[in-house]
């Protein structure tokens, strides 16, 4: 993991950096709001991109400028594009889930509504849905897409033996980085969501690929 940390430090430092600047920099509270009305207007096309760009692109930059990326081959071009397809689908799940909270709950305008979207969120969505999904595409991929992998993908053993660690540290990083998500305004929910999200990917196919997530 001593590898993945400089960059997902990185990462977070400008994560920080762009929310100190959109509260103490007008022109740049600017640019960012010109961004999301941009993003209005690409549908779905928006949350899929930025997915693909932060999950799979932005962690391949943060190495490359620490000094962690020593080649760049066929495989480590693959391994960038699937994991840069795997979290654009994963963001439109995700935008598909605000989008129906912000339809059942109403828009986060208490400490009530914040609550039960973080636990919807984290209790629901995360353990069912995300979790299981991602531990199984980067496990395929490890696995050499061997057909056989996904024979115990519905049984207790694979959950327990390699979700639920991987959940665990979900909660770790998701439950505090959804609940300041949240908060935020809505125009500078966006790049933040997307260096979490780069952030997470570096994190997340470590845990995966690590003694951690295996029995």
């Amino acid at each position: 993991m001593k590898h993945g940390c400089a960059p997902m430090l990185l990462i977070q430092f400008l994560v920080g950096l762009t929310v100190l600047l959109y509260f103490v920099n007008p022109g740049f509270k600017s640019w960012m709001d010109g961004v999301a009305e941009w993003k209005n207007g690409l549908g779905l096309l928006f949350p899929f991109a930025s997915g693909f760009i932060a999950g799979g692109i932005l962690p391949e930059i943060a190495k490359f400028v620490l000094g962690r990326v020593k080649v760049f081959d066929r495989k480590w071009l693959a391994d960038t594009a699937y994991t840069g397809f795997f979290y654009g689908v994963i963001t439109l799940m995700v935008f598909g889930l605000y989008t129906f909270l912000d339809r059942w709950l109403g828009p986060t305008t208490n400490w009530l509504v914040l609550g039960e979207k973080v636990v919807f969120d984290q209790l629901v969505f995360s353990p069912l849905i995300s979790m299981p999904v991602g531990v199984a595409a980067f496990g395929f991929r490890d696995a050499g897409y061997k057909s056989s992998y996904w024979k115990d993908f519905f049984t207790w053993k694979f959950y327990r033996g390699k979700v639920a660690p991987a959940l665990v540290m979900c909660w770790s990083f998701w439950g505090p980085v959804v609940t300041a998500i949240y908060i935020l305004p809505e125009n500078l929910q966006i790049v933040v969501s997307a260096g979490c999200q780069a952030a997470w990917s570096l994190l997340f196919v470590f845990l995966v690929r690590s003694d951690q997530v295996t029995e």
